[in-house]
């Protein structure tokens, strides 16, 4: 009876382990998918800056983290 008992404890273990799993699976493939949409927007909202004046030079570009930031650079004539 005991042998039976844990027998099915262990299958109902590993089936919730499977469960968690799959669920755990899904939130990391979604926050990647997030994270890479984000560095795709924040690569187009900061473009590469050129830009010369008198006796200046100014060049800049945003290479994204793990984390996206909120920091915009911009360059005024």
């Amino acid at each position: 009876m005991a042998a039976v008992a844990s027998l099915a404890l262990s299958l109902l273990a590993g089936g919730l382990f499977l469960q968690f799993i799959r669920s755990e699976g899904r939130r990391a493939v979604r926050l990647q998918t997030e994270l890479a949409v984000a560095h795709v927007i924040q690569k187009t909202l900061v473009p590469v800056i050129e830009k010369t004046a008198i006796g200046c030079e100014f060049y800049g570009v945003s290479v994204p983290s793990d984390k996206v930031g909120g920091d915009l650079v911009d360059v005024v004539s």
